[in-house]
Protein backbone atom coordinates (compact mmCIF):
# COMPACT_ATOMS: atom_id res chain seq x y z
CA UNK A 1 0.00 0.00 0.00
CA UNK A 2 0.81 3.68 -0.68
CA UNK A 3 0.16 6.60 1.42
CA UNK A 4 1.03 10.16 -0.23
CA UNK A 5 0.86 12.74 2.50
CA UNK A 6 0.53 16.16 0.43
CA UNK A 7 -1.55 19.19 -0.29
CA UNK A 8 -2.38 18.19 -3.92
CA UNK A 9 -1.62 14.87 -5.60
CA UNK A 10 -1.74 13.61 -9.22
CA UNK A 11 -1.56 10.17 -9.20
CA UNK A 12 -0.70 7.97 -12.56
CA UNK A 13 -2.56 4.55 -11.87
CA UNK A 14 -0.40 3.17 -14.87
CA UNK A 15 2.56 3.68 -12.79
CA UNK A 16 0.89 0.63 -11.00
CA UNK A 17 -0.19 -1.75 -13.90
CA UNK A 18 2.21 -5.29 -13.87
CA UNK A 19 1.12 -7.03 -16.63
CA UNK A 20 -1.59 -8.67 -14.27
CA UNK A 21 -5.16 -8.28 -14.42
CA UNK A 22 -6.29 -6.86 -11.19
CA UNK A 23 -8.13 -3.99 -9.34
CA UNK A 24 -6.76 -1.20 -7.02
CA UNK A 25 -8.27 1.15 -4.96
CA UNK A 26 -7.45 4.71 -3.72
CA UNK A 27 -9.47 6.60 -0.91
CA UNK A 28 -8.53 10.18 1.11
CA UNK A 29 -7.86 11.64 3.84
CA UNK A 30 -7.40 15.13 4.98
CA UNK A 31 -5.01 15.10 7.46
CA UNK A 32 -5.67 17.94 10.55
CA UNK A 33 -3.11 21.12 10.96
CA UNK A 34 -2.93 22.02 14.33
CA UNK A 35 -4.30 20.84 17.32
CA UNK A 36 -7.60 21.80 16.96
CA UNK A 37 -8.83 19.93 14.38
CA UNK A 38 -9.13 16.04 14.00
CA UNK A 39 -8.21 14.05 10.71
CA UNK A 40 -11.09 13.54 8.66
CA UNK A 41 -12.73 10.56 7.84
CA UNK A 42 -11.10 8.38 5.25
CA UNK A 43 -13.35 9.07 2.19
CA UNK A 44 -15.15 6.25 0.06
CA UNK A 45 -12.54 3.69 -1.97
CA UNK A 46 -12.96 4.40 -5.81
CA UNK A 47 -11.66 1.30 -7.57
CA UNK A 48 -10.25 1.03 -11.20
CA UNK A 49 -10.15 -1.83 -13.07
CA UNK A 50 -7.31 -3.57 -15.26
CA UNK A 51 -8.79 -5.86 -17.37
CA UNK A 52 -7.03 -8.40 -19.54
CA UNK A 53 -7.76 -8.13 -23.02
CA UNK A 54 -9.14 -11.05 -25.31
CA UNK A 55 -6.53 -12.99 -26.79
CA UNK A 56 -6.89 -13.14 -30.65
CA UNK A 57 -8.53 -15.93 -32.44
CA UNK A 58 -6.38 -17.33 -35.45
CA UNK A 59 -7.94 -17.90 -38.56
CA UNK A 60 -5.39 -19.79 -40.78
CA UNK A 61 -5.41 -19.57 -44.55
CA UNK A 62 -3.02 -20.64 -47.42
CA UNK A 63 0.65 -19.38 -46.32
CA UNK A 64 -1.22 -16.73 -44.14
CA UNK A 65 -3.14 -15.82 -40.68
CA UNK A 66 -5.06 -13.84 -40.15
CA UNK A 67 -7.54 -12.21 -36.94
CA UNK A 68 -10.34 -10.75 -36.09
CA UNK A 69 -9.52 -7.21 -34.49
CA UNK A 70 -9.37 -7.35 -30.43
CA UNK A 71 -11.69 -4.53 -28.74
CA UNK A 72 -9.06 -2.21 -26.72
CA UNK A 73 -5.62 -3.80 -28.34
CA UNK A 74 -3.27 -0.88 -29.33
CA UNK A 75 -0.97 -3.37 -31.11
CA UNK A 76 -0.33 -7.11 -31.19
CA UNK A 77 3.04 -9.17 -30.68
CA UNK A 78 3.64 -12.27 -32.56
CA UNK A 79 6.62 -15.25 -32.27
CA UNK A 80 6.97 -17.32 -35.49
CA UNK A 81 8.62 -21.00 -34.71
CA UNK A 82 11.23 -20.30 -31.96
CA UNK A 83 12.15 -16.81 -33.03
CA UNK A 84 12.23 -13.43 -31.61
CA UNK A 85 8.90 -11.74 -30.76
CA UNK A 86 8.19 -8.81 -32.72
CA UNK A 87 5.39 -5.95 -32.28
CA UNK A 88 3.39 -3.76 -34.16
CA UNK A 89 0.83 -1.18 -33.60
CA UNK A 90 -2.03 -0.76 -35.66
CA UNK A 91 -4.75 -2.47 -37.15
CA UNK A 92 -2.43 -4.59 -39.33
CA UNK A 93 -4.05 -8.52 -39.29
CA UNK A 94 -2.56 -10.71 -41.76
CA UNK A 95 0.74 -12.38 -41.56
CA UNK A 96 2.73 -13.98 -44.36
CA UNK A 97 4.33 -17.31 -43.18
CA UNK A 98 5.98 -20.01 -44.55
CA UNK A 99 4.52 -23.74 -44.64
CA UNK A 100 5.17 -25.84 -41.56
CA UNK A 101 5.51 -22.47 -39.63
CA UNK A 102 4.29 -22.19 -36.37
CA UNK A 103 2.52 -19.07 -34.82
CA UNK A 104 1.79 -17.28 -31.50
CA UNK A 105 0.09 -13.87 -31.56
CA UNK A 106 -1.07 -11.66 -28.10
CA UNK A 107 -3.07 -8.01 -28.35
CA UNK A 108 -0.96 -5.69 -26.56
CA UNK A 109 -2.92 -3.26 -24.27
CA UNK A 110 -0.44 0.20 -24.29
CA UNK A 111 -0.66 2.56 -22.44
CA UNK A 112 -4.67 1.78 -20.88
CA UNK A 113 -6.14 0.65 -18.22
CA UNK A 114 -6.06 -2.80 -20.16
CA UNK A 115 -3.55 -5.74 -19.50
CA UNK A 116 -1.94 -7.83 -22.14
CA UNK A 117 -3.66 -10.88 -23.34
CA UNK A 118 -3.01 -14.28 -23.05
CA UNK A 119 -0.75 -16.04 -26.48
CA UNK A 120 -3.39 -17.23 -28.70
CA UNK A 121 -3.64 -20.69 -29.80
CA UNK A 122 -0.85 -22.22 -31.62
CA UNK A 123 -1.62 -22.45 -35.90
CA UNK A 124 0.78 -24.45 -38.08
CA UNK A 125 0.82 -23.49 -41.69
CA UNK A 126 0.64 -27.14 -43.20
CA UNK A 127 2.62 -28.50 -46.15
CA UNK A 128 2.04 -26.96 -49.40
CA UNK A 129 0.35 -29.27 -51.55
CA UNK A 130 1.89 -29.45 -55.39
CA UNK A 131 0.42 -30.93 -58.69
CA UNK A 132 2.35 -33.30 -60.29
CA UNK A 133 3.32 -32.09 -63.88
CA UNK A 134 1.18 -33.77 -66.39
CA UNK A 135 2.50 -35.38 -69.99
CA UNK A 136 0.49 -33.72 -72.71
CA UNK A 137 1.34 -36.57 -75.72
CA UNK A 138 2.42 -39.56 -73.84
CA UNK A 139 1.98 -42.33 -76.62
CA UNK A 140 3.23 -41.15 -79.68
CA UNK A 141 4.15 -43.04 -82.99
CA UNK A 142 7.43 -41.64 -84.35
CA UNK A 143 7.07 -40.26 -87.72
CA UNK A 144 9.47 -39.03 -89.06
CA UNK A 145 13.07 -38.71 -87.91
CA UNK A 146 12.19 -37.38 -84.19
CA UNK A 147 9.39 -36.87 -82.05
CA UNK A 148 9.29 -34.14 -79.24
CA UNK A 149 7.07 -34.75 -75.88
CA UNK A 150 6.61 -31.53 -73.82
CA UNK A 151 4.52 -31.36 -70.04
CA UNK A 152 2.73 -29.18 -68.10
CA UNK A 153 2.61 -27.49 -65.33
CA UNK A 154 5.97 -27.73 -64.14
CA UNK A 155 7.08 -25.30 -61.49
CA UNK A 156 10.90 -24.44 -60.64
CA UNK A 157 9.77 -22.95 -57.56
CA UNK A 158 8.82 -26.28 -56.19
CA UNK A 159 10.17 -29.03 -57.79
CA UNK A 160 13.31 -29.84 -59.83
CA UNK A 161 13.35 -31.92 -63.05
CA UNK A 162 15.69 -34.25 -64.53
CA UNK A 163 17.35 -32.72 -67.37
CA UNK A 164 15.73 -29.68 -66.43
CA UNK A 165 13.86 -28.84 -69.74
CA UNK A 166 9.94 -29.08 -70.42
CA UNK A 167 10.46 -31.29 -73.08
CA UNK A 168 12.28 -34.71 -74.23
CA UNK A 169 13.08 -35.28 -77.80
CA UNK A 170 13.86 -38.58 -79.12
CA UNK A 171 14.73 -40.99 -82.62
CA UNK A 172 13.68 -44.38 -81.77
CA UNK A 173 11.25 -46.12 -80.48
CA UNK A 174 10.82 -46.87 -76.84
CA UNK A 175 9.74 -45.79 -72.97
CA UNK A 176 11.44 -42.56 -71.91
CA UNK A 177 10.86 -40.71 -68.29
CA UNK A 178 10.05 -37.22 -66.86
CA UNK A 179 11.56 -37.52 -63.35
CA UNK A 180 10.49 -35.17 -60.70
CA UNK A 181 11.86 -34.18 -57.19
CA UNK A 182 10.57 -31.50 -54.63
CA UNK A 183 13.02 -28.73 -53.52
CA UNK A 184 11.97 -29.58 -49.94
CA UNK A 185 10.02 -32.07 -48.78
CA UNK A 186 9.81 -30.51 -45.28
CA UNK A 187 7.22 -28.01 -46.62
CA UNK A 188 6.19 -29.24 -49.72
CA UNK A 189 4.15 -32.42 -50.32
CA UNK A 190 2.62 -34.03 -53.76
CA UNK A 191 -1.25 -33.94 -54.09
CA UNK A 192 -1.71 -37.28 -52.95
CA UNK A 193 0.52 -36.33 -49.61
CA UNK A 194 3.69 -37.88 -50.52
CA UNK A 195 7.34 -36.73 -51.07
CA UNK A 196 8.77 -39.19 -53.31
CA UNK A 197 10.16 -38.36 -56.52
CA UNK A 198 7.12 -38.38 -59.75
CA UNK A 199 7.90 -40.45 -62.95
CA UNK A 200 6.35 -39.81 -65.70
CA UNK A 201 6.47 -42.50 -68.64
CA UNK A 202 5.85 -41.55 -72.45
CA UNK A 203 6.48 -44.16 -74.98
CA UNK A 204 7.37 -43.65 -78.61
CA UNK A 205 5.53 -46.49 -80.90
Amino acid sequence: DDEFNVETCDIDLLNYKDGTEFTIGIKVQAVAEGDYYLNSEWSEMLEKEFTKLDAPVIEQGVNLVTWQPVKNAEGYAYKINDGEVEVFVGSELVLKLEPTDTVVIKALSGNTFFVDSEWSNEITIPKQKVAVPTILNNNVTLEGSTITVKISGYNSSYMTLSGSSDSQTQSSAGIYHFIFKLKDSSKYTWEDETIEDKVLDWIVL
